[in-house]
């Protein structure tokens, strides 16, 4: 469909397209004239019907080391409370752990996307592209969408019901997003074949303060970009709940070897006050390991490698 639209890309990564009935598919380049790309079909995401009262936005699976118990422990352990789909983008993954993630596809309950070399870019910042991606991707799909990393887990504290319970209480039109306060759980030792990530490791820095690295659950269509800790921009008239610590919080199981993080930012954590010894909720341990061990179990009864 002739004449061709110019656009810019705002955000990163979105390109505004023109409206024009009848269109089911399209394409991008960088020339009006004598220059294609293979159209891809065009999905409509401005109907307001939720298919999802509450997913999970996952920043992009890379490295070799296997994420297998780590995919089924987030998975479950944000089922327990009240996630009902979860979007992995995937930069690179062995493929032992990638049949797990496929078996959750299989059964409806994620939506994977692979990033393409062709667009390659610094490792790092594939994270915004995959958060600029989910924020779309799951407007007016799924009514509130945490976008977190996969050794993050947000719990609700004192609150006594699941993290769905208090989104179900949310009443204010004016609120786009909750946001959680980190508390880093520091990671000692990886025999994570052996011992399940989130009940291994109890070494905890003290909360950490309003603003410093949090995690939000945010409604995507009062978002305009998406950024790590909190969205970098939102439609006028729409602010970010701050929880405080007695509501809830993350505990970031912390890698002290990944990015040299020990060396640059752990002087700074234990600075924020005492370490103490804490726990994964008592009352989730059971049914979290139950299902972990569950899910895996089916998987890779039936699991072959392939062979060249």
């Amino acid at each position: 469909m002739l004449p061709a639209f110019q656009s810019y890309n705002f955000p990163e990564f979105v390109v505004n397209c023109q409206k024009r009935k009848g269109t089911h598919r399209l394409s991008v380049s960088t020339q009006a004239n004598n220059s294609y790309t293979y159209p891809i079909e065009l999905i409509d995401r401005t109907q307001k019907v939720y298919d999802h009262e509450f997913s999970f936005c996952m920043s992009n699976i890379y490295g070799k080391e296997p994420k297998w118990l780590q995919l089924s422990e987030i998975i479950e352990h944000y089922k327990l409370q009240g996630m009902t789909h979860f979007y992995f983008y995937v930069f690179h993954i062995d493929e032992y752990s990638n049949a797990l993630l496929q078996d959750y596809v299989r059964t409806g309950e994620a939506t994977v996307t692979h990033f393409l070399e062709r667009n390659d870019r610094e490792l790092l910042h594939w994270q915004i592209v995959a958060f600029r991606d989910c924020t779309l991707r799951t407007r007016h799909v799924s009514k509130w969408s945490l976008f977190s990393d996969i050794d993050e887990r947000l719990l609700m504290t004192k609150y006594p019901g699941t993290i769905l319970d208090y989104l179900r209480e949310v009443k204010d039109d004016s609120v786009a997003g909750i946001q959680f306060r980190q508390q880093w759980i520091m990671k000692t030792d990886f025999p994570i074949d052996e011992w399940s990530p989130t009940l291994r490791w109890h070494n905890s820095s003290a909360i950490g303060p309003p603003g410093h690295t949090v995690k939000c659950i945010v409604m995507p269509e009062k978002v305009l970009a998406m950024w790590t800790h909190r969205p970098s921009m939102m439609y006028p008239g729409y602010h970010i709940h701050e929880l405080k610590p007695e509501e809830g919080l993350v505990r970031h199981y912390r890698d002290l070897q990944m990015w040299n993080w020990g060396k640059t930012w752990l002087k700074e954590i234990v600075a924020m006050g005492p370490m103490s010894m804490t726990d994964y909720p008592a009352k989730y341990q059971k049914n979290l390991t139950d299902a972990v061990k569950t899910r895996t179990k089916y998987v890779y009864e039936n699991y072959h490698p392939r062979e060249e």
